[in-house]
């Protein structure tokens, strides 16, 4: 695509100016924000009117009603946008979900009082940041849970924590204190997002009991949210109740077909569950997800279907 192309797909001045200005309908919201997640050249326009704006008003007394709520929104405009600017220097690990922060936040403009926007994207920014350094805590050579939780990479699974004999790697001790900063940051917010974030912490912490009741709470509020239905299944699974586990999974895979973690732990609960059944869920998965680790993973358990019963978790 040619730099003439790929200008013709940017909006005009006036839909940018009316986002910055809060004018935007909700719909054209959403679309805009993608657009300047990809977009250097509409973000630094979206960051540079703010500025202005925002000085000019420094020189010019306005009247407080309208223009009080206009420079209020101007104001969060400048800050997501910078965000969105930092955006590609960050932990490849977990852009993806500073990415959906500022797409969540950024459509807020368009139905949330200005000071509640500011709050939810305070809170949004910091609950993603415990995220991404949850993450990059994570071992590298031995993963904590047996599932796939979405969106974490692969680590190979080895190590069943709570077994006598076996003692907690010090990297995982380092994973278990970011999990417990991820609990402290997100407390007292109830919102989908952070008794979701809430519900993995719990998980990683192997307090499956906890980490059901998050992700339950998660998933009542946003049902159609197949990422938590995903982890919920792993919490399942966790505290050894395949069927459910089994069923959590197969409702994410139903709301995201292109959910491959919902598929992996779908499959891997009904190896427990009933491991002769299991065959065509691990072949299905194989279907969606042919090369890397958890494809080798699954070939794996593929395998140990040859044995009477597949090991003990």
């Amino acid at each position: 695509m040619t730099v003439a192309d790929e200008a013709q797909r940017c909006p005009p001045s006036e839909v940018l100016a009316a986002f910055v200005d809060a004018r935007l309908p909700r719909m054209q919201v959403v679309a805009l924000t993608e657009h300047l997640s990809g977009c250097a050249e509409c973000r630094f326009v979206v960051e540079s009117v703010s500025d202005f704006e925002t000085d000019e008003r420094a020189e010019v007394p306005v009247a407080k009603s309208e223009n009080s709520r206009r420079w209020a929104w101007m104001s969060i405009a400048a800050m997501i946008a910078i965000a969105l600017v930092l955006m590609p220097f960050m932990s490849p690990r977990w852009r993806t979900f500073e990415h959906d922060a500022a797409i969540r936040v950024l459509t807020l403009f368009s139905r949330t009082r200005p000071r509640d926007a500011l709050t939810q994207f305070s809170r949004t920014r910091q609950r993603d940041a415990a995220i991404g350094a949850l993450m990059e805590a994570l071992p590298k050579d031995d993963r904590m849970v047996a599932t796939r939780i979405t969106g974490f990479p692969y680590a190979p699974h080895h190590i069943m924590r709570g077994e006598p004999g076996n003692e907690t790697p010090a990297q995982m001790m380092i994973a278990e204190g970011k999990a417990e900063e991820l609990i402290e940051t997100t407390a007292g917010d109830d919102s989908p997002e952070s008794r979701h974030a809430r519900g993995i912490a719990q998980l990683l912490l192997g307090h499956n009991d906890d980490a059901i009741k998050e992700l339950t709470s998660a998933t009542s509020a946003s049902p159609n949210d197949a990422r938590a239905s995903s982890d919920l299944a792993a919490a399942y699974f966790a505290a050894r109740k395949y069927d459910q586990a089994y069923r959590a999974a197969d409702r994410a895979v139903q709301l995201d077909p292109q959910l491959n973690e919902a598929r992996f732990n779908r499959a891997l609960a009904m190896f427990y569950w009933k491991p002769a059944e299991s065959k065509k869920e691990w072949i299905d998965y194989l279907k969606h997800d042919s090369t890397g680790p958890w494809a080798d993973e699954a070939r794996g358990n593929l395998k140990d279907l040859q044995d009477p019963e597949p090991l003990k978790q």
